[in-house]
């Protein structure tokens, strides 16, 4: 006669090593809360510096207010970090799942980064409803070099007529444009 308890032992740890494998992605992989910034950062004064939070989580967060300041990745470096908060008071906003949000940054609020951007990296600090900790995303730059930044103002000056004859920096300086 066939014995069933080793076959039925077997099938049984597959069962439980099958739905412990689907706890730990449910847990760790799928409901993990996934935060991406991207920094748009320019030198007109009619223009707003913007940061773009995008939420790539399947669940909507709600953000109870948020900080911004300058700091070093390196976590023992003696740089102080540099705060650029706006204190407009407490802004609180959602963000659905999948989707994203545009903070902007005019006027007096603009993000001072002329001197910070060799040796620090923009923080945003978002304080989440529901969460212990905040989270905390670096918020990359779309443009690496000063002279792609330099550029991109031309372009943005150029498009407003303000320099509609002048030559690209880029020309001067004899690059490729």
């Amino acid at each position: 006669m066939i014995e069933l308890t080793p076959w039925l032992a077997s099938l049984g740890f597959l069962l439980s090593a099958g739905l412990a494998m689907l706890k730990v992605w449910e847990t760790f992989i799928r409901d993990r809360l996934r935060l991406v910034a991207d920094a748009s950062l320019t030198i007109l004064e009619d223009e707003p510096d913007e940061i773009t939070v995008m939420n790539l989580s399947p669940f909507p967060i709600y953000v109870s207010h948020y900080t911004v300041a300058w700091r070093s990745p390196w976590p023992f470096l003696s740089e102080p970090a540099i705060e650029q908060t706006p204190f407009a008071g407490p802004i609180e906003f959602k963000i659905d799942g999948q989707g994203k949000i545009r903070l902007e940054f005019r006027e007096g609020d603009k993000l001072r980064w002329g001197q910070f951007i060799g040796s620090r990296k923009l923080y945003l600090t978002l304080h989440i409803y529901g969460r212990r900790w905040p989270k905390v995303v670096i918020a990359h730059e779309g443009y690496d070099t000063f002279a792609e930044r330099l550029v991109k103002a031309w372009h943005l000056l150029r498009k407003k007529r303000l320099l509609a004859h002048a030559r690209p920096p880029h020309a001067a300086a004899g690059g490729v444009g």
